[in-house]
């Protein structure tokens, strides 16, 4: 019943649109609806850091207002870094983490394909005033570089559960795409190399379903990184094997592991070797 009544508000909403939009002062008057919405705000606060969330749907004041306790063991995780390290965050979806990393005084660069995305990204960035330390690549990052497709289950503001290159989600399944546009993809070790990058201390990978394939990528970057923390799923043995594998074989341990939800978990690996 409650799905009909928003399939009938939506139905209404949409018609209300159509007319509108038709007149000349409508039209203004949905842009200036459009706008307002891109105005809003969102202050995070946590463990003495403080910045601003743009927030223009639901979605985005969602991850806004659980951004403590949503994933409370990431945030523990980039607290331990030392100041002025470089972090790569792959899959940044919004920024959610890499601003806070960036407030925090590290170099951080957030790779997101995702152009719903990369909007919000570059709102959340001019708000905080953290354009001298994020740096945006709106690239995919893959095993190899290749031309292929970006696969969107949502267009919406904030949306995950996309794929490059594949048609599965993070468990695995295959997702019902809503948007394809083919764009590029590089391997971790080769956009290090083609654009001069520094290496990373840190590395946060979440992009539902290719971690492994990411990994297999970056063998040279991942050997001169600190941690590792990565997004894993139990119920995709591909991921979750090439994941350990992988990691094992860059003599890396994993030293902690979380519940996100009944699909999926966080680890996190060190480096046994020491890094300076």
């Amino acid at each position: 019943m409650k799905k009909f009544i928003k399939i009938q508000v939506k139905k209404i909403f949409n018609f209300i649109v159509s007319v509108l939009s038709s007149f000349q002062y409508g039209g203004f008057l949905l842009d200036n609806i459009i706008d307002s919405c891109l105005e809003r705000k969102y202050l995070v606060k946590h463990n003495g850091v403080e910045f601003k969330l743009n927030v223009p749907n639901k979605l985005c004041y969602w991850r806004a207002k659980t951004f403590s306790s949503k994933e409370p063991k990431t945030l523990e995780w980039i607290d331990k870094f030392s100041t002025n390290s470089v972090f790569w965050d792959v899959g940044c979806n919004i920024g959610l983490y890499s601003i806070y990393a960036a407030k925090k005084n590290n170099f951080v660069y957030g790779f997101e394909p995702s152009f719903f995305n990369l909007e919000i990204i570059a709102r959340n960035i001019n708000i905080n005033n953290i354009n001298n330390n994020f740096f945006v690549l709106p690239i995919a990052l893959n095993d190899t570089d290749k031309m292929s497709e970006l696969k969107l289950t949502s267009g919406v503001w904030g949306s995950a559960h996309s794929t490059f290159d594949k048609n599965y989600d993070g468990d695995g399944v295959k997702i019902n795409e809503k948007f394809i546009y083919k764009t590029i993809g590089f391997s971790m070790d080769h956009i290090l190399k083609v654009l001069k990058l520094p290496n990373p201390n840190y590395i946060k990978i979440d992009v539902d379903g290719i971690e492994h394939l990411i990994l297999k990528g970056g063998k040279d970057v991942i050997s001169k990184s600190k941690s590792i923390l990565i997004e894993n799923s139990k119920k995709f043995a591909e991921q979750h094997n090439g994941i350990n594998h992988l990691l094992k074989e860059l003599n890396f341990s994993m030293i902690d592991e979380f519940v996100i939800n009944n699909d999926y978990s966080n680890q996190i690996w060190e480096n046994d070797k020491k890094i300076i």
